[in-house]
């Protein structure tokens, strides 16, 4: 059976991308040619955040579910939906960071459970070496714009000009969405 695959980039300037059975088939067409998949927006983790406690931002939780949750909404029923979650690094000397990180990735961890979804971890070594090759030279970031751009040239990276240069919350989702994709082919 095929399964819509999502891309989960952890963080509060993270995204979610979608991508829907038969997409890998279109993946190399041009943008506008009949019969391409039009991807819905990137939910962006910055649009459901609040103001929190002591200083900075912190998710609005119930929010971000629904956000979630109207993802799955609109797909047909019988459609399963499988979770390509970036694990996050441990980042020494980081302390507040890696906190923040941490509960983030946990409060997604429980919203993936809630909403009953397969769920794949991968630690980005991992699917920047399987999209990109093992010793890909150059700038990982460019790069992983680059490869979305040309195998997704549908998907706005910038939000419809909310933003001046791709969001890179958006391409890493994308990426680990097509890393989903490849790994788990059209199952």
């Amino acid at each position: 059976m095929s399964r819509a695959i999502l891309g989960l980039d952890p963080g509060m300037d993270g995204a979610a991308v979608l991508l829907r059975p038969g997409d890998a088939q279109r993946l190399a067409r041009p943008a506008g040619t009949p019969g391409m998949v039009i991807y819905p927006e990137p939910v962006l983790f910055r649009d459901y955040t609040i103001p929190a406690p002591s200083c900075g931002k912190q998710w609005d939780h119930g929010r971000l579910y629904t956000a979630l949750f109207a993802i799955s909404a609109k797909l047909p029923i019988d459609e399963p939906i499988t979770v390509v979650l970036e694990s996050p690094r441990a980042q020494p000397g980081a302390a507040s960071s890696s906190l923040s990180i941490g509960v983030s990735y946990g409060i997604l961890l429980g919203m993936i459970a809630a909403l009953g979804w397969e769920l794949v971890r991968v630690q980005p070594s991992v699917w920047h070496r399987a999209l990109f090759g093992k010793n890909a030279a150059g700038d990982p970031k460019a790069r992983a714009a680059a490869y979305v751009r040309d195998r997704l040239p549908q998907l706005d990276t910038t939000c419809m000009g909310r933003f001046k240069k791709p969001h890179g919350g958006v391409i890493d989702a994308a990426c680990l969405a097509l890393y989903g994709r490849e790994k788990m082919g059209d199952r």
